[in-house]
Order: structure tokens, then C-alpha cells, then sequence
């Protein structure tokens, strides 16, 4: 998975201050995208250790509220495991004291399917809110 970029204090995706983190990669391709170059799954930096340590970094202090994910589509099949497993990180460092929001393409039925197709053993990596079509 590649990201395109990370804000580590966002105040437009969410309330409070957020980190945001923008994945790449989009198959959608919705009219008046609001991020076009990230639909591109090769646009920006490979997601490795050096970014979910600016992530988790960005997230230490108190007055950060929580986690925006964006995209590009980061509940596509290409992105779906690696945002999990940011999720996670985030839940087991942070439990729910930093929120995580997440903004997709797909509906509420299918992103319920996503979560669950991927998620057989735990609900660590539930987002707390979903933005859909």
C-alpha cells in the first residue's frame, strides 16, 4: 500500500485535531474527485515501520482527538489488510481514547462486508465512524 500523504494536525476530516492519512489508490473514479492523484495505486511513499511511527508519533498528544483515514480508497482489496492493521496498532496503543474515522466510496452494506470478510477473529480494527457514498 502507498500513502500519499500524512497530516499530522488536520482540523477539516473530523472533530478536534487528527492525524490524517491519505492512501493511494482508487478504482471508483467518482466525478469532482477530490483527490484524483491518489487514485493511482504507485502515487506517493510504500507504507513501512518509518510511517505507522509518524502515524503512532503524531498521535502521543493529548490534545490530538484521533485517526482520519482517506483516500484514494482505503478499503479497496489492495489497501484493506494494511489499514487493519493500522487500526489495531492504534486500539491496542491508544484503546478508544483516539477515535478513528474512515471516508470511502463503497456504501454502508458494503463496507460492513469488507469488515467483515477481513475481520474473522477480533473487532480491533472497527472504525468508530465511516463516511460512505
Amino acid at each position: 500500500m502507498n500513502i500519499c500523504q500524512i497530516n499530522d494536525h488536520d482540523v477539516a476530516n473530523g472533530p478536534g485535531v487528527r492525524v490524517s492519512v491519505y492512501v493511494s489508490g482508487c478504482t471508483f473514479k467518482c466525478p469532482g474527485c477530490h483527490n484524483p492523484e491518489a487514485q493511482s495505486f504507485d502515487y506517493g511513499e510504500k507504507f513501512d515501520m518509518s510511517g505507522e511511527a509518524k502515524i503512532m508519533n503524531a498521535l502521543y498528544p493529548h490534545y490530538v482527538t484521533g485517526l482520519s483515514i482517506l483516500g484514494g480508497e482505503p478499503l479497496h482489496p489492495k489497501n484493506i489488510k494494511q489499514i487493519r492493521f493500522l487500526c489495531e496498532l492504534i486500539r491496542m496503543k491508544f484503546h478508544y481514547e483516539k477515535s478513528i474515522w474512515l471516508w470511502t466510496g463503497y456504501t454502508a452494506e458494503e463496507i460492513i462486508k469488507h469488515l467483515e470478510e477481513y475481520d474473522t477473529k477480533h473487532k480491533l480494527a472497527v472504525p468508530d465512524y465511516a463516511k460512505d457514498l
